[in-house]
């Protein structure tokens, strides 16, 4: 904890964190900028959710904050990390995934079809374009190597997370909220590393949400 907290080691973690202010800076603003428009969409083809059932909304509440928040987070990356080979897959991923959901808001799926749907999704971003956990790490700096379970595991972690923030979805900004903070712990973690890939995607990623709230 002393060697965390030295000079040196605060002087490096600062270093590593700032690639990440720049796409956060741009997605937050992008999204801020964009909102209005989503807004605006939202009551012209009326994608408003209602409130009771799983929405605890007291008014009616445009639903394509999502789409304001995609615009903000695709910009921050689409300029900060051209060269990055996750960027194509992270976009369209996103991309299809925000589309998904918005559609669910507008015309419900049944629980079934929605599984398929993110199952797709957590395919598609793991067969097609390779993101995969290829190991993780214990206490002790231990690193387990997954090998031959890196898809199938991979696939079950980026369907859990779907639909963790498919249940935070019901609270007007609860799950956006909840991801800018794990973004921005994810951001602190990944520049103790020196992955300055993932400090500026987790920046984009707080960014667009603080945009939102």
């Amino acid at each position: 904890m002393t060697d965390f907290f030295s000079d040196q080691a605060l002087a490096s973690l600062t270093q590593h964190l700032l690639p990440g202010l720049w796409p956060f800076v741009v997605a937050l603003v992008g999204c801020v900028l964009f909102v209005p428009l989503a807004i605006y969409l939202s009551r012209r083809f009326g994608w408003i959710a209602q409130p009771g059932g799983r929405h605890a909304h007291s008014r009616p509440t445009p639903t394509l904050g999502g789409l304001a928040m995609f615009v903000g987070f695709a910009l921050a990356v689409a300029i900060f990390l051209p060269q990055y080979g996750a960027t194509p897959g992270v976009l369209i991923v996103s991309g299809l995934a925000m589309v998904a959901l918005a559609i669910d808001d507008r015309w419900p799926m049944h629980p079934l079809v929605k599984l398929g749907v993110q199952l797709g999704l957590a395919l598609l971003a793991v067969v097609i374009f390779r993101v995969q956990i290829g190991w993780f790490s214990l206490p002790g700096g231990h690193l387990v190597q997954l090998g031959l379970l890196e898809a199938p595991v991979s696939v079950f972690w980026l369907l859990g997370m779907q639909n963790t923030v498919n249940f935070l979805d019901g609270a007007d900004g609860l799950a956006a909220g909840v991801i800018a903070i794990v973004a921005l712990v994810l951001m602190l973690a990944a520049g103790q590393l020196g992955q300055l890939e993932v400090v500026k995607l987790s920046g984009a990623l707080a960014g667009c949400c603080a945009g939102f709230l």
